[in-house]
């Protein structure tokens, strides 16, 4: 796997380099606008992240176009607007299939791709090959359904995955932690997955930086 992260929880993209600089990361997923500054600092960026209103979902993709970049990662809308999909969510993939950007939608449990009945009915809306997934086996994991089995019938979708972990109290209530401090088997994970891996930090036993220095190291 190729590991780097998701540069939202840092206040500005400086802070995102001198991280990923001290983790030997050499690749982000990019939540801030500078992707010029990124690449002076001598980094990839393999996504734009877009994870908010859809009305920056077009713009963002000239904005990768523009500068080089391959990938938009965002989100498939949640299931009020799922009867007008297609509406939503149709000029984004035909802008960007016409600029040679994938769009990588994240399996978050709030959206239309919860459930893997989900996932097949988006396809179907959506068949494209440029249209595809932010693979979070973290989602998966607390909502009871097998990410190995997701990962096998879905991996020609894959964009690139999250890395987040999943742990639970003795009540069983969960929470998400950083990779190697939940449940998941990031070695097992490894061996089922070879691309691109963007740690999403939502740890708050760990600040930013030393959150994504103790990921990195377990990813590795």
């Amino acid at each position: 796997m190729e590991v780097g992260f998701l540069t939202a929880p840092f206040a500005d993209v400086d802070e995102a380099i001198e991280a990923a600089r001290a983790t030997g990361a050499r690749t982000l997923e990019l939540a801030h606008p500078e992707v010029d500054r990124v690449r002076e600092a001598g980094l990839e960026v393999a996504a734009l992240a877009r994870y908010g209103e859809w009305a920056a979902l077009e713009p963002a993709v000239r904005l990768a176009a523009d500068k080089g970049v391959p990938v938009v990662s965002t989100l498939s809308g949640f299931p009020d607007d799922l009867e007008r999909l297609p509406e939503l969510l149709g000029p984004a993939v035909e802008l960007a299939s016409a600029l040679g950007i994938k769009l990588a939608f994240e399996n978050w449990y709030r959206t239309n791709l919860r459930t893997l009945e989900d996932w097949r009915r988006f396809f179907d809306l959506f068949p494209a090959e440029h249209v595809g997934l932010v693979f979070d086996p973290s989602h998966l994991e607390w909502q009871g359904i097998d990410w190995r089995a997701a990962l096998q019938e879905f991996r020609p979708r894959v964009v690139f995955a999250h890395a987040k972990d999943v742990a639970y109290d003795e009540a069983g209530d969960w929470r998400y932690v950083l990779p190697g401090r939940g449940v998941i088997d990031w070695t097992e994970f490894a061996a089922l997955y070879d691309g691109f891996v963007s740690i999403e930090h939502e740890d708050d036993e760990y600040a930013p930086a030393e959150g994504m220095a103790f990921a990195v190291e377990h990813l590795r």
